[in-house]
This record gives C-alpha cells, sequence and structure tokens, in this order.
C-alpha cells in the first residue's frame, strides 16, 4: 500500500487562479489538465484519483519527473505571479 500524499498547500489567490484556469474554454489544454490536477492535489485527492482525472497513468503522477508531479511543486509558486525559471 502507498503513503498518502499530502494535501497541497496553496492560497486563496492561487486556488482562484487555478479555478479560473480549470473552466477556460481559450487555454491551453495542458495548462487546463494541469490547474485541474493541482485542484484535485490541493483538496487531498490521492495521486490515482488525480490519474484518472487527467487521463495518465497514477506512475506518471507519482513520478518525481512527471509533469503533473512537477506541477505540484514549480506551477503554485508560479501562480502567484513570481517568475518561474
Amino acid at each position: 500500500m502507498s503513503k498518502p500524499v499530502p494535501a497541497l498547500a496553496m492560497t486563496d489567490g492561487q486556488r482562484e487562479v487555478l479555478e479560473s484556469l480549470a473552466r477556460s474554454q481559450s487555454a491551453a489544454h495542458r495548462e487546463v489538465l494541469r490547474a485541474k490536477a493541482l485542484l484535485m492535489a490541493a483538496d487531498g485527492a490521492a495521486n490515482a484519483t488525480i490519474a484518472a482525472a487527467v487521463s495518465v497513468s497514477p506512475a506518471t503522477v507519482a513520478n518525481p519527473a512527471s509533469d503533473v508531479r512537477l506541477s505540484r511543486e514549480v506551477c503554485v509558486r508560479d501562480v502567484d505571479g513570481r517568475q518561474g525559471r
């Protein structure tokens, strides 16, 4: 059995931006899926649940090098207006 992943911490402002992006019909599909995955992670969803919702394997979500996993660590910082790499 895998170890539970803690819920992703985010500010109200970050959540607002991600919710808007998740509903967007003009943003890139990849970014919409990433926003949905981040919101699910913030709600404490399991990696397998997130994977099913965004149509990737659970290994992709759990893999430290994957885009979805990196989103947990990198994209939330970018949402608050600071520049990434």
